[in-house]
Order: C-alpha cells, then sequence, then structure tokens
C-alpha cells in the first residue's frame, strides 16, 4: 500500500529532491537488470525450437518467480531512505 513519504527524507539523502528522484530511478535500473541477469542464469535463453507446452511452463515459472520478488522502484526507494546510495559525480574536468 502507498504511504507518503516526508520531503526531508529525500533531502536528508540528496542535495534536493530531483537529484534524488534521479538516484531512485537509476538503482531502480540497476535492479531490474540484475533482476533480468538472474532469469536468464536461472532459465537460459529461450531456444526458438522448443515446444510451445514446455515454453509455457517456463513462462509460468519466470511470472512466479518475479511476483516472489520485491518491486525494483520499492526496492530502490528502500535503499535511499536506508542511506545506502550514494551519489558519484563525474569529474568536470575530464576532456
Amino acid at each position: 500500500m502507498a504511504s507518503t513519504i516526508s520531503m526531508e527524507i529525500f533531502e536528508k539523502h540528496a542535495e534536493n529532491v530531483y537529484e534524488a528522484i534521479i538516484m531512485i530511478a537509476r538503482r531502480a535500473r540497476q535492479i531490474n537488470s540484475d533482476y533480468k541477469i538472474m532469469i536468464e542464469r536461472e532459465f537460459g535463453y529461450m531456444d526458438m525450437n522448443e515446444d510451445f507446452e514446455d515454453e509455457e511452463t517456463e513462462q509460468h515459472d519466470i511470472v512466479e518467480l518475479l511476483s516472489s520478488l520485491p518491486k525494483p522502484p520499492s526496492k530502490a526507494l528502500e535503499e535511499f531512505m536506508n542511506g545506502e546510495l550514494v551519489v558519484e559525480y563525474a569529474d568536470e574536468n575530464v576532456n
């Protein structure tokens, strides 16, 4: 269930709210990529020559696994609120 988050929490871990949103969104994308890699390792790439029945079972297993994992934005927000995300800026003098 959704709940309201105080603006002070965002400003506690970031320069401003916009930076906080960018941090959370980028981390959510990383988590989503990690999930994709985990699924590819667990189930492998789907072979185009497989029977449709086997493919349906495998898709069901993937959906079941994903539904048991926390949603990437929720996990990223939790990490942000716990102070686990750190911003690293690129050096401005890079040519």
